[in-house]
């Protein structure tokens, strides 16, 4: 439709004797070209938009068909361990020790109070050599 109007347009300006009306219609059909190259760049304007739109959510179909193969291999190697375990079988119902096994409270209280003295041995040298140095740099 646009290449018709500029078509026509073009006869009537190699007319050399227009009219009032004429230029009026020459007028008007440039007007109306004009009219039609802002609604097609506006419609290309609208298409290209809409593309980038397609390509945005094509790509996010492609992340989530990612993400559900995933799960699917995932529920595959599930499926698969369970399918192993499935094949054990219980011998004999568990049963409470007839000698319970207890922490030895005297054998504990031993070991911590041996380990306390030999630590506080340390300390006490330790604190005797510190009081040594100390006496032999103010001392002579």
């Amino acid at each position: 439709r646009i290449e018709a109007l500029e078509k026509e347009q073009r006869l009537s300006l190699k007319r050399e004797n227009r009219s009032e009306s004429e230029s009026l219609a020459m007028l008007l059909y440039s007007n109306e070209i004009q009219q039609s190259l802002r609604y097609f760049n506006t419609l290309n304007e609208l298409l290209s938009s809409k593309k980038i739109e397609e390509e945005n959510i094509n790509i996010e179909m492609d992340n989530k068909e990612k993400i559900i193969n995933q799960l699917e291999n995932e529920i595959d190697n599930l499926n698969e361990r369970k399918g192993r375990i499935d094949y054990t079988q219980l011998i004999k119902e568990p049963t409470s020790s007839l000698y319970p096994v207890s922490p030895k409270k005297k054998l504990n209280v031993l070991i911590a109070g041996i380990l306390g003295l030999m630590a506080f041995t340390m300390v006490a040298f330790f604190l005797e050599s510190l009081e040594k140095q100390k006496q032999r740099a103010t001392g002579p």
